[in-house]
């Protein structure tokens, strides 16, 4: 969005969300998960706000959701005549069932302006409810890309690697001051990734996690990297990273890639497991392109394209985070020049400036886009162009 009041964007549901008593969960799907996990691993902050689930399949009902009852749609609406205004129901599925949650809430009674998305709360109300409960800057992520150097060569690559001439690889010290500087200026952080490129690929990736696991643990709920799950790690890395608790994506691309990865990958899951490394299994079936896109006609078709994109990521690099992680790693690429506006410059970031910083974070800058929305695809949620993940392509 385009800022028009710097640094007020969120007073309103700011003060709302500080005062908001009783969440209520509807749905139990989407981005629950992620939004709970969030909740627990940071459970001190939330302490002032009671937990509820809700959802209309009876079986669910009667399992209950990571030890929690979950409540018909029936007790829930009787539990809202007995509130007050501080309560706010959340729809947790994605698309359509998502909107027709919502619309069923508001044809109960349910005030619009009490009723949020969960994609939403996940990436936009909880960082917006720490600055005004807490004064504290909170992002729900964050990466960093200390090498753009890939073993694979993917054809639909969120990082543009077919178009890169060659890889950007920094120092180690580079990537320890881009970290500094950015625990600098945020207090918090849910999920802070070391990302790639092919992170093992990275000469100093041990001595990055070390360094952030060292200084900065007790403000990251989960430390995080990743692998595309094509090279096996040695001895010395597994137990690294299981010592250290940090938590691994192994993405498993085996539907794409030939028969002697799906080995490899088995043998990184049976070495993760005799390590005890925490891992998630990755599986993923297809990707969304989003380079070339289709081109924007005005200001307000680019405005209107970044604010239903939504995409929430961003990543850190030489002092600054960028507006939108995929127009950083298509400028890196050489498909275009970026400008100021497309990044938030943390170099000389103060306390002063905590709003300015989450209204950027949280997709507002002085365009009302960035310079890669006029040839991007978008993100997930409104992209068409979906393809087998990892389809290989020759290097340019």
């Amino acid at each position: 969005m385009k800022w028009n009041n710097k640094s007020h964007e969120f007073d309103s549901i700011g003060r709302f969300l500080a005062s908001v008593k009783h969440v209520y969960f509807y749905g139990i799907g989407g981005h629950l998960k992620e939004i709970w996990e969030c909740i627990e691993c940071g459970r001190e902050w939330f302490s002032d706000i009671s937990f509820s689930f809700v959802d209309r399949n009876e079986n669910l009902q009667s399992v209950g959701f990571c030890g929690q009852r979950i409540i018909s749609p029936r007790e829930l609406y009787e539990a809202l005549d007995k509130e007050n205004d501080r309560y706010l129901v959340v729809a947790c599925p994605l698309g359509k069932t998502g909107d027709e949650i919502r619309d069923l809430l508001i044809a109960n009674g349910v005030k619009e302006d009490k009723i949020a998305m969960g994609f939403d709360f996940l990436f936009t109300l909880i960082p917006i409810y720490f600055l005004y409960k807490y004064d504290k800057v909170f992002f729900t992520s964050q990466n960093i890309v200390p090498s753009s150097a890939c073993n694979l060569n993917c054809r639909e690559c969120l990082n543009f690697n077919p178009y890169i001439k060659k890889p950007v690889v920094y120092s180690l010290e580079n990537v320890k001051k881009d970290i500094d500087v950015f625990f600098n200026a945020v207090d918090l952080i849910w999920r802070f990734q070391v990302t790639g490129g092919e992170p093992l690929l990275y000469p100093y990736f041990k001595e990055v996690l070390e360094y952030i696991d060292d200084n900065y643990r007790d403000r990251i709920f989960r430390l995080e990297t990743v692998t595309n799950g094509t090279i096996i790690p040695n001895d010395e890395i597994c137990e690294f990273l299981a010592k250290r608790k940090i938590f691994v994506f192994l993405d498993d691309y085996t539907l794409s890639l030939q028969n002697e990865h799906k080995k490899i990958r088995k043998d990184i899951e049976r070495k993760f497991e005799s390590f005890g490394v925490r891992y998630l299994n990755n599986y993923v079936d297809r990707w969304f392109k989003i380079y070339p896109g289709t081109k924007k006609q005005s200001e307000e078709e680019l405005m209107d394209f970044f604010n239903s994109c939504a995409n929430p990521y961003s990543t850190i690099e030489n002092g600054k985070i960028s507006a939108c992680n995929y127009m950083l790693y298509a400028e890196k690429a050489g498909l275009l020049e970026g400008c100021k506006d497309d990044y938030y410059d943390l170099t000389d970031y103060d306390v002063s400036k905590k709003k300015e910083l989450i209204e950027f974070r949280l997709r507002h800058n002085n365009k009302g886009y960035t310079s890669f929305c006029n040839q991007c695809a978008g993100y997930y949620l409104i992209n068409e162009n979906w393809y087998y993940p990892a389809i290989q392509v020759e290097k340019r």
